[in-house]
């Protein structure tokens, strides 16, 4: 006991090859930096029927049962790039409480209006009020899978510091909830979590999504005719390094096209 283990899982021919080539050295020089033991699973926790009918997304909830030798588990989204110097995410984590990012806290908040309209999102744009705008619009994520939250914040999932306290909670998240939620996983997890108040919310450079940092801050990488252009992989290479140099853990969540451009 005592020790933290640092865990992913690849499934899959793409994302196992993505992971080896972009993501496997920077997270083996982090795991030796920081004394924790690297974990990587190539299948699924649980086996079973009803598991294969979810995606793997949810696995990450079964993760402290299969590694009960470990008092803290650090877990990582394997479509995730760690700049090489950043610092132990566990530090700041009392223990008893997840570590995790709140989803959007790498959004400026006076740039969330347009982070809304570009990804037209009608259910918050209506509001005048920028901060009411992104709290109605997170608040709708809970109301379509009809889960209630004391919160309208939903937490991003991708990294999560646990502890052996957290099994019972993880495990009740895994068999409460129907295989067809959008987003998998995301929102019961983030709806125990913070009616629980066990989350502690952690500094956004630990989670950062660039796919939704780009809508805001690189607009242009959506634009057609850009994207038919020689130039568009030098503009693309850029915005990475760019998100990679001010963030500890990119994460490259609906794009893992992106992981591309990250210097190897």
């Amino acid at each position: 006991m005592g020790k933290t283990a640092m865990v992913t899982l690849c499934v899959g021919k793409e994302f196992t090859s993505l992971w080896d080539r972009y993501c496997r050295a920077g997270w083996e020089n982090y795991a030796r930096r920081h004394g924790y033991d690297l974990k990587a699973f190539t299948s699924p926790v649980d086996m079973s029927t009803r598991a294969a009918g979810r995606t793997v997304a949810w696995q990450k909830c079964l993760v402290l049962e299969a590694l009960a030798d470990y008092e803290r588990v650090l877990w990582v989204d394997a479509d995730i790039v760690i700049n090489r110097e950043a610092p132990a995410v566990t530090v700041d984590v009392p223990m008893g409480k997840v570590g995790a990012v709140i989803s959007g806290s790498y959004i400026h908040p006076d740039l969330r209006m347009h982070f809304l309209r570009r990804t037209i999102r009608p259910t918050a744009i209506t509001a005048t009020d920028e901060r009411e705008a992104w709290r109605n619009d997170q608040a709708s994520f809970y109301a379509e899978a009809g889960i209630t939250c004391a919160s309208t914040e939903i937490v991003q999932s991708g990294v999560l510091v646990m502890d052996a306290s957290h099994r019972g909670l993880m495990r009740e998240v895994y068999e409460s909830y129907p295989a067809g939620l959008r987003y998998a996983e995301q929102l019961p997890l983030s709806a125990a979590l913070l009616n629980s108040g066990v989350l502690h919310r952690m500094d956004s450079k630990f989670n950062t999504v660039f796919l939704e940092r780009a809508v805001v801050h690189y607009t242009y990488l959506f634009d057609p005719e850009i994207q038919k252009n020689g130039i568009f992989h030098q503009l693309a290479s850029l915005a990475v390094q760019a998100e990679l140099n001010n963030s500890y853990f990119l994460h490259f969540a609906l794009e893992p096209k992106y992981m591309r451009y990250v210097p190897v």
